[in-house]
Formats: structure tokens, sequence, C-alpha cells
């Protein structure tokens, strides 16, 4: 009997110090799990960062008018030539002044001939498209006669009258700040002062006007405003 009493001494002291070691061992290999789990989403994230685009151009070029050189760069990012978000942007001063995209679906439909024929190799096909773009950014002075006519107060349509589509950028950027995603249900609520504002500076302060063509059959036409430090679509059409 004070043999059995003695085993069950040691074995009371015994049990819960392997408990411990066992409790222990699972915490550290736990730290170890998540150690290992956090640097191979840490590497997921950088992989993610750093991929480079499908395809990337830049052109040093003043587009502002004030003799310093501006940064037009296109860019295609995605997984394959028929998911590619391509865009446009301009920046000047350090900062994006400009942006339009498109999907590369839309600009490859403009080589197949509005879709008619296959494209037999649509990567080299796309790729040239987007090389000769920037080199066919067309640089023209302002045309004042177009923004001194009479207006006829219009948001709904860039195609005509170069205030309506400044009127219309600007419903769209006042009407996103207020939570909605376009201007064009809340016409004609817009400020004609700003319009009118905008215009004015250009007339004094005229930058030149920048045209491009982009996709399928679509065309635009932006000038800078020094008053707003941005570029205005003046047409765009297609």
């Amino acid at each position: 009997m004070a043999y059995l009493t003695k085993l069950l001494v040691r074995a009371s002291c015994v049990i819960p110090l392997l408990l411990l070691g066992c409790g222990r061992a699972e915490r550290g290999d736990t730290s170890s799990t998540q150690r290992l789990d956090a640097s191979t989403v840490a590497q997921t994230n950088a992989t993610a960062v750093e991929a480079p685009p499908w395809f990337s151009d830049e052109r040093e070029i003043d587009l502002t008018g004030d003799a310093k050189p501006d940064t037009a760069r296109l860019e295609a990012v995605g997984p394959s030539v028929d998911s590619l978000q391509i865009v446009f942007t301009i920046r000047s001063g350090g900062n994006t002044v400009y942006r339009n995209s498109w999907n590369s679906a839309y600009a490859l439909s403009a080589i197949s001939e509005e879709g008619s024929r296959a494209i037999p190799h649509p990567d080299s096909a796309l790729r040239g498209q987007l090389r000769a773009f920037l080199g066919k950014l067309k640089i023209e002075p302002l045309d004042r006669k177009e923004l001194q006519q009479s207006w006829l107060h219009k948001t709904d349509d860039c195609s005509e009258d170069p205030r309506d589509c400044i009127a219309l950028q600007l419903l769209n950027d006042s009407t996103k700040r207020a939570g909605f995603t376009t201007g064009r249900s809340l016409v004609p609520l817009f400020d004609t002062a700003a319009v009118y504002g905008i215009v004015a500076d250009m007339l004094v302060h005229p930058a030149p006007v920048v045209s491009y063509s982009y996709g399928s059959e679509s065309k635009a036409r932006i000038a800078w405003s020094s008053a707003k430090h941005r570029f205005f679509t003046l047409w765009e059409c297609c």
C-alpha cells in the first residue's frame, strides 16, 4: 500500500510537467506556422505589386504649354491579350492630371476590321498598335472661335460644343463626390458660372489641344486648364 501511494505521488508530479512541456511545444509550433504564413502572404503581396504590366510606353513632351516636359504614359495591365485594361495618363508636376482607359477587346476590334475576321497574332498586333499610340498624339492650337459662340447649355453630349463636355465633366465630378456614379441623370443641374470661368481661363492662358484616337474608332480632344490644374475633354465621340 505504501508503494502504491509513492507511485501515485510521483505520477501527480510528472503528469503536469509533461502537459506543460506539450503545451509549450504546441505554442511554439503555432508561432512558427504563423510566421511562415505571414511570410508567405508578404511574398505573395510583393509579387502582386511588382508584377510588370503587359505593355508600357512613355513619352516626354510639353502638353500643358508651360515649356516644361510632361509625361504621357500608356500602359496595359492584365493576364492575357483579350482581357487587358489599357490606361492612358498624363503627369505634370509630379501629379496625374489626366486619365482615360479602355479594354483590349475594343482595341483589337479596330485591328480585325470591325470584328469581321480573326487576328492571326493578336499579341503582336496589339503591341504594334500600342507602340504607335504616343507617337500619334496630335498637338494643335486652341480654336478660340468654338469657345466664343453662343452656348445652348447641354450636359448630355461631348460631340458638339466643348462647353457641354466641360459641363458634363464638372457634373460627373460633383455627383461622384456626393456618392452618385454619374451626372447624366441630373441634367441640366450644373454650374454654368464654373464652365464660363474655365473657358475664360483657357482663352486668357491658351494651352495646346491634344488629340488622340483609341480603341476601335473613338477620338478625343483635351485641353489644359491652368485654373483647375487639370485637362478637360473638349470633344469625344464614336
